[in-house]
């Protein structure tokens, strides 16, 4: 019994779908955001997918940070 378990190969299926997530959240042009930010990204779409948040639920925040800030804010670069 032992034996038929620890012969079941470990998994990277969800690291694997994260970073494919990760990849379509931010491409060769938001290169420069920090990794809270495109984990708070990864997330929000999930969320979305899921019905968990609606567009409403964070328009506001969307359009109060609409003067361009919003980015400066949440990116490495200085």
């Amino acid at each position: 019994m032992a034996k038929e378990i620890l012969s079941i190969p470990a998994t990277s299926a969800s690291s694997e779908r994260a970073f494919s997530v990760g990849k379509d959240v931010f491409g060769i042009a938001r290169m420069s955001l920090k990794a809270e930010t495109v984990e708070a990204l990864v997330c929000l779409r999930s969320w979305y997918r899921l019905g968990i948040i609606v567009e409403m639920d964070v328009q506001p925040f969307l359009d109060e940070n609409a003067d361009g800030q919003f980015m400066e804010e949440y990116s490495d670069s200085e």
